[in-house]
């Protein structure tokens, strides 16, 4: 048979925010973002082939913030399988190392996320674990929650949940469904129309 090989690449790339200006003449896809994690991630992606895995830990915005969708539009186009764990940084840091911020402690304070991709089109599966919070002495078990599939209904307009479980996963379907919102709970007077 044919062995296939695969490429791993992975990266932690720098983080910050920077002026788009700056980057302009590399023509990124993810510009918009401001933030050379983005940057970065878009060209392992593009220098990747198909089949090839791409790690990064990456600020916890590129997944979240509504300012870094131009990197997730990115993601979903040139990634067949998506796989996100965030993290908190408290009370455990992700990374115990200098930093260039100021803070009481020495540990970098950053929330991040792990992303794992599988280069190629298009996007199947996306998967996300619940928003971890721990303790530095669970270090060794935090990446031992469940990683949930989502269904493509779940992050439409390349908004991520962070999911983890699939009881969260059918209360995040039931939620979004209601096409309520919370202004018309509201009496005209602002009031709610709230029973307890």
């Amino acid at each position: 048979g044919k062995i296939t090989t695969r490429v791993v690449y992975i990266g932690n790339p720098p983080y910050g925010r920077v002026k788009n200006i700056e980057y302009e003449e590399y023509g990124f896809d993810s510009l918009k973002c401001g933030n050379p994690a983005a940057y970065f991630l878009e060209q392992a992606i593009r220098i990747a082939n198909d089949m090839d895995i791409v790690c990064q830990v990456v600020p916890i915005s590129i997944v979240h913030s509504m300012s870094k969708i131009s990197i997730r539009q990115f993601m979903h186009k040139h990634c067949s399988s998506i796989k996100i764990r965030t993290f908190d940084v408290v009370p455990g840091y992700m990374f115990e190392q200098g930093k260039s911020t100021s803070s009481s402690s020495n540990s970098i304070t950053i929330r991040v996320a792990i992303l794992t991709m599988t280069v190629g089109k298009p996007l199947m599966t996306l998967m996300t674990s619940k928003y971890v919070r721990w303790d530095s002495s669970e270090r060794e078990e935090i990446f031992d929650s469940p990683l949930i599939r989502l269904r493509k209904q779940n992050y439409k307009g390349f908004q991520w949940p962070k999911i983890g479980s699939q009881k969260e996963k059918q209360i995040f379907e039931k939620v979004t469904q209601n096409e309520k919102t919370v202004g018309s709970l509201m009496n005209s007077d602002g009031s709610l129309k709230l029973y307890v």
